[in-house]
């Protein structure tokens, strides 16, 4: 992880975060990469970055209910 400061990219939050610091903000990086902070720090949280492959085979195994118990 590491804290991207002075890159232009939009970040968007969950629809359901409804207190608004109770999610994740996930952006996609002009390199095609996705990145994904902690909403309730904002630009101050540092940032994971995953190949756009790679968040798109976590968001099917998390719609799969995989990880739900």
């Amino acid at each position: 992880m590491r804290k991207h400061e002075h890159t232009p990219v939009v970040w968007r939050k969950s629809s359901r975060s409804f207190a608004g610091n109770e999610c994740v903000e996930v952006a996609l990086a002009g390199d095609g990469r996705v990145w994904v902070r902690d909403s309730k720090l904002e630009a101050e949280a540092p940032v994971m970055s995953s190949t756009l492959h790679a968040w798109r085979d976590l968001i099917a195994e998390v719609k799969s209910q995989r990880f739900d118990h």
